[in-house]
């Protein structure tokens, strides 16, 4: 059997680096199962990288949540977002109006879409925080939706 018949998470497990975190989220109609894979770099930097781009797409919801349950609780103090555009191209995804970022704290921070790069790194900064999540509230542009590559902390 070869890489690419394998299930994805069964391949990354076999790497000594990674481990797996599953986090099941619901938006809009669908319920999607997520998968994490955590890198240790130094003693507490974890990435969170995900096997495909999320959407809202089509969504009746003017915000919809991405929320990411750790294996373990971690300390973070940024979140970076790979924010996904298609507008120009011309299709109907975008940067969010605005963002609420929350931990199992509670509100870490609560962002305006002048901060926001499309198809680029967007990292924001808060307080160090212990949590079991971190949860990415996103409220659509009027008539777009919202879309993220990659999330990590």
């Amino acid at each position: 059997m070869d890489a690419f018949s394998q299930p994805l998470y069964s391949h990354l497990a076999s790497e000594p680096q990674a481990i797996l975190a599953l986090s099941r989220f619901a938006s809009s109609k669908q319920q999607f199962d997520l998968m994490a894979i955590e890198r240790e770099e130094g003693k507490k930097a974890v990435s969170l990288d995900f096997a495909f781009n999320w959407t809202n797409y089509q969504s009746l919801s003017p915000n919809d949540t991405l929320k990411v349950t750790f294996a373990r609780p971690r300390n973070i103090s940024s979140i970076t977002l790979a924010l996904f555009s298609d507008v120009a191209r011309p299709g109907s995804v975008d940067v969010p109006s605005s963002i609420e970022l929350y931990s199992s704290k509670g509100l870490l921070a609560n962002l305006s879409n002048t901060l926001f790069i499309p198809n680029d790194w967007n990292t924001f900064y808060f307080p160090e925080v212990e949590t079991e999540f971190v949860s990415v509230n996103m409220f659509n542009k009027l008539g777009v939706f919202v879309g993220v590559c990659e999330l990590e902390v």
